[in-house]
């Protein structure tokens, strides 16, 4: 028979597409809460899932399952299997280790059951069932905040009290759940509060392979469809961890069928060890930059290199940097490109400055003046976002404009003796540990960052600085928001960016010669401001070394290609308006959402906001994340904002809109 141009399967007239049959009614407007309240139970497969928009339906029920995961990702492999596992359970770990969570209480209450998918996964599927009632929610929708704010371009149905369909769903979410060839449940022991890292013999299919001696991999299904970029890349950085400890070997052909046994596992285990206490010792291989006032003169590993930069170097590190910027424009970065350009300038100008924090710190420590000393000379900087922010690419290559290395130390070092012992053994060049887990960071960061004390006693001076990037820091105490530079950065870039590899290009070109000419104009500036520090000149105006060095950078960067640098000063790191801009913005798209939910007292300048799930964790953690001059309050209904005047002048300063 011959095949028709428009024959989209050719001659295979076995490839079928499940179709449930239905009748349209009409289409309507719903609200989260309209759509999920009044049931008991949620059985949930999506293909990608915000843990935070999950605890926001969670209230909604007393029981639920959700399944996660996605066969396009995937592949077969057994690497494929651990990485996308790995990688699920780093996303959900936060928020089981955190015991005022709902997704904490209901999951250790066995209340909530969740599974990765290793196939079956890209629907989205809602299965909600009450007393005499049930809905099942279908369509294009992922459950994530996004996909059901109504502000993107999503296809879904409703179908209510319906036995059959309920029936026909509920047994497709069973044939996934309770198969552990599709999906595998997440048990306590993979995200125990007490372990800082997850093991890969800890995993759900490690779990199935301990179980049952013995799991099968299918090798009849190939990945060809990858368009869901942003988790693709994230799965493909796992795996390419993952090859350090998990190699082809690992598996046995045998009567055409892939077969993994736990002897194989505790192989992989041991692997695992063994490479990360080798990461742990080449972490101790870093760079130093020794400053010495003295002699007037700067070593970089033992190396004078004040005067020691090249012109034109200068000048092509200079339009290397003007490309790599401009990149987040060309290769159609989403967000505020310009917002975006202003906040990787403003973590370089920090950077850069960051090894003569220390010295104006000790000034003050040593005086007793313990909050100056704090507040105006940073040891910390803690990058974050949404994964493809391109975080890490930014920070390595500031890196590398510093001094042509990396200096990054592995995540095991992020606890208090850790970072004390490497403020000790080197100087100057800031330290970077790269997408810390948040279970790491929750635990450790107010001590780390709250070591008020290092630099009081004894003659230790030209220590390091530290930046660290990860996804998402939660709620932020006041403390920590004055004590180390905060950026967040929105936005992600496009698959063509990543697969160009254009940020490791201009990684590979840039020199150091830029950053040597910028101490060479800075260095005698702050040892006059060291003087002036010291012999207490300026009375209690504290010297503002991000102005100084922003100063510096403007100078250099007086080119075409730079017009979104300002001057920076103090205020732009750490005044109120700065800290509590991000708080302001998740205001905003809640009113977006539901603006009914925000009522205005114009005659005695308040606000209220009325939260629909009753959470009062979740308000007291916004409210305490706005502006103090706010005034802001909470109860477990919702926020009140003792001043309309000012929060209708941010709405329309940071979102466009009237309210």
């Amino acid at each position: 028979m011959a095949i028709k141009d428009n024959d989209l399967f050719g001659v295979d007239d076995a490839q079928v597409l499940t179709i449930f049959d239905t009748k349209y009614n009409k289409k309507e407007n719903i609200s989260k809460h309209d759509l999920f309240d009044g049931y008991k139970t949620l059985y949930g497969m999506t293909y990608s899932c915000d843990i935070g928009f999950l605890a926001s339906i969670l209230p909604y029920f007393e029981y639920a399952e959700i399944i996660l995961g996605s066969e396009r990702v995937l592949g077969n492999e057994i690497i494929n299997i651990f990485a996308v596992e790995k990688f699920t359970i780093e996303m959900l770990k936060p928020y089981l280790t955190k015991n005022e969570d709902i997704v904490y209480k209901m999951f250790y209450d066995k209340k909530l059951k969740l599974f990765v998918s290793q196939k079956l996964s890209h629907g989205k599927l809602f299965i909600c069932e009450g007393d005499n009632k049930s809905r099942v929610i279908c369509g294009s929708s992922n459950m994530t905040v996004k996909g059901f704010s109504g502000q993107q371009n999503e296809i879904n149905f409703k179908i209510d009290n319906d036995e059959k369909c309920i029936q026909d769903f509920k047994t497709l979410f069973k044939t996934v759940s309770e198969n552990v060839n599709e999906a595998r449940p997440i048990l306590e022991e993979a995200v125990k509060y007490d372990k800082d890292e997850i093991k890969l013999d800890e995993l759900p299919i490690s779990n199935v392979i301990k179980t049952k001696n013995l799991f099968v991999l299918d090798v009849t299904k190939n990945v060809e469809d990858k368009t869901e970029v942003d988790m693709f890349y994230d799965i493909q950085r796992q795996m390419v961890e993952l090859e350090k400890y998990i190699t082809p070997d690992d598996t046995h052909l045998k009567d055409g069928k892939k077969w993994i046994t736990p002897d194989d596992l505790i192989r992989i285990k041991n692997r695992q060890i063994i490479v990360e206490e080798n990461e742990v010792k080449e972490g101790r291989k870093l760079n130093n930059l020794e400053i010495d006032f003295e002699n007037k003169e700067i070593y970089l590993n033992g190396t004078g290199i004040l005067g020691k930069y090249d012109e034109e170097k200068v000048k092509e590190d200079i339009d290397i940097l003007r490309e790599y910027f401009e990149g987040f424009g060309k290769y159609e970065f989403i967000g505020d490109v310009d917002q975006i350009k202003r906040n990787y300038f403003k973590l370089l100008n920090y950077m850069f400055v960051s090894p003569f924090m220390c010295y104006f710190r000790n000034i003050y420590l040593k005086r007793g003046d313990t909050n100056k000393a704090e507040d105006g000379y940073q040891l910390f900087a803690i990058l974050y976002g949404d994964s493809g922010t391109g975080k890490s690419s930014v920070v390595r290559f500031i890196l590398k404009m510093m001094f042509k290395k990396n200096n990054e130390i592995p995540k095991e070092y992020f606890t208090e003796t850790s970072i004390r012992d490497l403020r000790l053994s080197y100087k100057g060049l800031p330290l970077y540990i790269d997408d810390l887990d948040r279970s790491r960071y929750d635990m450790h960061s107010d001590k780390i960052i709250k070591d008020a004390t290092f630099g009081k006693v004894g003659n230790i001076e030209n220590y390091p600085a530290c930046v660290i990037s990860l996804n998402k820091v939660g709620s932020v105490s006041d403390y920590i928001k004055r004590r180390a530079v905060m950026i967040k950065v929105d936005g992600k870039h496009n698959s063509k960016y990543r697969l160009d590899g254009i940020a490791d290009r201009l990684m590979k070109k840039i020199s150091n010669n830029l950053y040597l000419k910028y101490l060479n104009i800075i260095f005698p500036r702050i040892q006059q401001l060291l003087y002036e520090c010291i012999q207490d000149i300026n009375g209690d105006k504290k010297i503002d070394l991000y102005y100084e060095s922003s100063k510096v950078l403007k100078e250099l960067l007086n080119v075409e290609g730079f017009r979104f640098i300002n001057h920076l000063q103090y205020e732009d790191y750490f005044g109120d308006k700065e800290l509590g801009k991000e708080a302001v913005k998740i205001l905003i798209e809640k009113y977006r959402l539901d603006k009914r939910r925000f009522k205005k007292y114009r005659k005695i300048n308040q606000v209220v906001y009325m939260n629909e799930t009753n959470n009062e964790y979740g308000n007291r953690t916004l409210a305490d994340e706005l502006p103090s001059n706010y005034k802001a309050s909470y109860d477990k209904y919702g926020i009140t904002i003792k001043d309309y005047k000012l929060l209708k002048k941010d709405f329309l300063e940071y979102g466009n809109i009237r309210i």
